[in-house]
């Protein structure tokens, strides 16, 4: 199994991990733990619906790994109103410039896209993400070309950008401004 990223929040009480995988509905479950250690495990079918519910209104952060992301997906997420952190590992988007639609997390405070085959062509949406403050970047093939758009992104303390085409020039640009994992 591909998990890797997981999401955690807090639902009427009970502590509910999301962790979604591949596009297999085996691939994708949601535990939730209540008090006394009781552990409730439930297909990717059944997360989804409870996305549609209410008691989804709290959850912190949610991930994917090695997942096709839908615009569907993207609505999903979106949704997630108190979510600060999301996450996607090794993920396709239908159309990356749907990207920004994150704009409507008001919440959202970190960010990772790491080995998501993005360029700076996809990034244009991050100045837009007023309260992001940590980005990951790894694995993609970005440029030193990315770097004017994350100078735009005004709450942004800290980039990582280790496996990527910046230079050692480029990396040193942003270490002038953030806090940066090369």
């Amino acid at each position: 199994m591909v998990f890797a990223l997981v999401g955690i929040g807090v639902v009427l009480g009970w502590q509910l991990t999301v962790v979604f995988g591949g596009n297999r509905d085996d691939d994708a479950v949601a535990n939730i733990e209540g008090h006394g250690g009781h552990v409730r495990r439930w297909s990717r079918p059944t997360v989804i619906s409870l996305w549609d519910s209410d008691r989804m209104g709290d959850v912190q952060s949610v991930g994917f790994r090695n997942h096709a992301i839908t615009d569907d997906d993207l609505d999903d997420i979106v949704s997630l109103r108190r979510c600060i952190a999301v996450g996607f590992v090794e993920c396709t988007f239908d159309d990356r410039k749907r990207l920004v639609r994150l704009k409507g997390m008001p919440a959202l405070d970190t960010l990772v896209l790491t080995d998501c085959g993005l360029s700076e062509n996809d990034m244009a949406f991050l100045f837009s993400l007023e309260r992001l403050r940590y980005l990951y970047l790894d694995g993609n093939p970005i440029t030193d070309d990315v770097i004017p758009m994350l100078m735009k992104v005004p709450s942004l303390k800290a980039v990582s950008v280790s496996r990527t085409s910046l230079t050692a020039a480029g990396v040193e640009k942003l270490k002038a401004r953030f806090e940066v994992v090369p």
